[in-house]
């Protein structure tokens, strides 16, 4: 059903280039968590909606975002000392574990068939919730999604099999990062192998400055923010968990990356109104006119976290300014409780990725930005 009221208003504010107010990093904080709050309830199920659309309403339980999100909320029941959203997060795994394949995989959003990304990314849930409870459910579950992508990893280390558009895809590296935590809970070391071939095999896709190739969804297409941030991420996080050549391999096309990034787009200018475009090609140019608001709030995360290893200013002020942009499209206050909270798909709302959509995927990863932006504005004032 088509949501006409609020398709006109925000044709209408987008339309003119209206924002929202910016307010503080925790008022967004709590307005995007009571957000992803009302999409698991509309469920009913323990999952999360994969988000509201203008065009159809709310959406049923997406597996693998449901499996990254307890994280978040986790997260943030230790920030706000709520355990509300420690049970929600363990509703969430127990649904998880309910639908898992009995083969271990994870289906994705549209399908019935599982799927190598969204099978990772739920096992970021249940061993966070293991880690968390001691859950012997959540890591039995965990680890026969492990053994499942164990099994259809390539001799080469890359995934064919069960692909997204039937190509490989080098934000696998977010698969290698969840395997390492699976094998740092479990103690068993075959998941650190597969992550380890994964990531060899990513880091050869390195064309130059941290452009790689099979970042889009699909091959021949420029990637989205999302998905670049996504392989950045991923590459980063192995790399804190890894030691010796391989960490360093892993990190360094992620400063490659943002320092072109930086560059390129001023963000390391204090006059300057930057905008990271939705889509960029092999060097890092773009021809897109909207932005990619997940994708923004993913670097934010990754410019927050170079920030906190090396004190550049210039790390800072990116993360800072992209993140803006995410609040500056944030509507606290809103008509609608199925918007309010919520983050759009794009800016404007017809944009490249996902128009006319609230993800909670966008709302997943600003909260996660925002929780670190708090957690070092806290280290800033000491």
């Amino acid at each position: 059903m088509i949501d006409i009221p609020n398709v006109l208003t925000t044709l209408v504010k987008d339309m003119r280039g209206n924002l929202d107010p910016v307010m503080s990093h925790q008022a967004h904080l709590q307005a995007t968590m009571q957000w992803l709050c009302r999409a698991q309830d509309v469920t009913g199920s323990g999952g999360v909606a994969a988000g509201y659309t203008l065009h159809r309403g709310w959406t049923p339980a997406y597996p693998e975002t449901t499996g990254y999100i307890i994280p978040t909320f986790l997260d943030y029941a230790d920030l706000i000392n709520d355990d509300s959203f420690r049970e929600r997060a363990r509703r969430m795994g127990r649904w998880e574990s309910e639908i898992q394949l009995p083969d271990g995989g994870v289906r994705g959003r549209t399908q019935a068939t599982p799927v190598v990304f969204d099978t990772g990314q739920v096992i970021f849930g249940w061993v966070d919730l293991y880690r968390r409870f001691s859950d012997s459910r959540s890591l039995e579950s965990a680890c026969k999604a492990g053994d499942w992508l164990v099994r259809h990893l390539d001799d080469d280390g890359k995934w064919t099999a069960f692909e997204f558009n039937n190509v490989p895809h080098v934000y696998n590296t977010r698969v290698a990062w969840a395997l390492l935590l699976l094998a740092n809970a479990s103690g068993e070391d075959r998941y650190r192998q597969a992550a380890t071939a994964n990531l060899e095999w990513a880091l050869q896709q390195e064309l130059s400055d941290g452009w790689f190739k099979w970042m889009a969804f699909t091959a021949g297409l420029e990637p989205f923010t999302h998905t670049i941030a996504y392989t950045l991420e991923g590459l980063m996080e192995c790399a804190s968990l890894l030691e010796g050549e391989l960490s360093q391999r892993c990190m360094a096309p992620v400063f490659r990356a943002t320092n072109v990034l930086v560059s390129r787009y001023q963000f390391d200018h204090s006059t300057s109104n930057p905008i990271l475009p939705g889509t960029l090609d092999a060097s890092w140019a773009s021809k897109a006119r909207y932005v990619c608001l997940t994708g923004n709030a993913q670097f934010a995360m990754i410019w927050y976290s170079l920030y906190a290893q090396t004190r550049d200013q210039r790390y800072l002020a990116a993360a800072d300014k992209v993140l803006n942009v995410v609040m500056s499209h944030h509507s606290i206050q809103h008509n609608s409780p199925n918007i309010g909270g919520a983050v759009a798909g794009s800016a404007p709302c017809w944009g490249g990725y996902l128009a006319y959509w609230y993800p909670n995927w966008a709302a997943k990863f600003f909260a996660d930005a925002l929780m670190r932006r708090i957690s070092l504005s806290a280290y800033l004032v000491q």
